[in-house]
């Protein structure tokens, strides 16, 4: 793995973990009323999105699982989706 991929996917779990601590605890509309967090989980999924159009076409290729294009170019709640579900993949790749 070439060592900016790995810088990114670092970048990419380290605002996953951020994520998932802020909105720890918050369900439905309990998370919709606090703006704080909310703007805080945007300005990390927003984050994700334009990091992972940095990475390279080999390890997108390697890793055919993770929705690389639907992380770099869907709405905001569609990443959302799309981070809970492959977060832990993600975890996985920089590991390797």
């Amino acid at each position: 793995m070439k060592d900016k991929d790995r810088r990114i996917l670092q970048k990419i779990i380290a605002y996953i973990d951020d994520i998932a601590q802020y909105a720890s605890g918050f369900h439905g509309d309990s998370f919709l009323q606090d703006k704080k967090t909310m703007s805080a989980c945007a300005f990390g999924i927003l984050q994700i999105g334009e990091l992972a159009k940095e990475l390279s076409d080999d390890i997108q290729n390697q890793n055919p699982t993770i929705p690389w294009n639907g992380i770099k170019g869907l709405p905001m709640t569609t990443r959302i989706s799309i981070l809970r579900c492959f977060g832990t993949r993600l975890k996985r790749v920089c590991r390797n």
